[in-house]
């Protein structure tokens, strides 16, 4: 358990060595990570016991209601995800009590002065401090309402759903919605509307979104972006777990071991 720190630069990048000089970093602030966030000369950590901030090698547990899951950068500071609901930067937690489909805030993502909330009931959208809006089980404007990923990406928000695939919409007419009803339903890619994307499953790399399912293997965006294909390369499992891009290369964690991509594959 617990959080620690590998150095990644452009050398180490095309291979994971053997034996990797991992360093440790002191305390039990951090158990069972869910997801790590760099903002404002920190790392933010979500945790099973909670959330932490790491400056050098001090973690410092923050104040919160319990398990962490996710986390995005906002303008007033850093908002957390948790299982009671998303803990905003000035101690406003807001949860299914506030209009939130859910309580559990598994993942969340900003762009337009508006957090998204991905919850197993669905996703939200806060902005100025309040909901405005959620799309919920039965209104049939999400592939499956269980939302486990968000990425914000060349000007649309990407929603994954474990079960219902992948869904996007222009962040424009996502943020500028008022209300519940006035909120444009996803668009789909039919391609992928069986896949059951892992949690923290998007993320962008070279320009592409990349998707990480569990048992399906790992897809990217086609160049024109109007469907998904599958990344035509051999990885350890097809239960991809967690995915994280730097400049140099695409880090895919499966099941079985870790892959590594340092360029694209036509």
């Amino acid at each position: 358990g617990g959080l620690i720190e590998r150095p990644v630069s452009a050398a180490t990048a095309p291979a994971v060595p053997a034996a990797a000089p991992w360093r440790p970093i002191p305390g039990a602030r951090a158990w069972g990570v869910n997801a790590l966030l760099a903002s404002g000369g920190a790392t933010y950590v979500a945790s099973l016991r909670g959330a932490a901030r790491l400056v050098g090698d001090e973690l410092t547990a923050l104040e919160g209601p319990g398990a962490a899951f996710a986390l995005a950068a906002t303008d007033e500071g850093v908002a957390i995800g948790y299982g009671q609901g998303v803990l905003l930067p000035g101690e406003r937690l807001l949860s299914a009590f506030h209009g939130l489909p859910g309580n559990q805030a598994l993942a969340l993502a900003t762009a337009d002065a508006t957090l998204f909330v991905g919850t197993p009931s669905g996703l939200g959208a806060i902005r100025e401090r309040k909901v405005r809006w959620r799309m919920a089980t039965g209104d049939e404007k999400l592939p499956n309402p269980w939302v486990t990923a968000l990425l914000v990406h060349d000007g649309a928000l990407y929603v994954g759903t474990y079960g219902g695939g992948v869904a996007h919409r222009a962040v424009s007419e996502l943020a500028s919605a008022a209300s519940s009803a006035a909120v444009p339903a996803l668009e789909r890619f039919p391609e992928s509307e069986r896949w059951k994307v892992n949690p923290g499953g998007l993320v962008a790399w070279n320009g592409r979104c990349y998707v990480a399912t569990d048992g399906d293997g790992l897809f990217r965006a086609s160049r024109d972006g109007s469907r998904f294909e599958r990344v035509p390369a051999v990885l350890p499992s097809r239960r991809v777990t967690a995915l994280t891009a730097t400049p140099q290369a695409l880090y895919i964690g499966t099941d079985q071991g870790i892959a590594v991509l340092t360029s694209e594959l036509e």
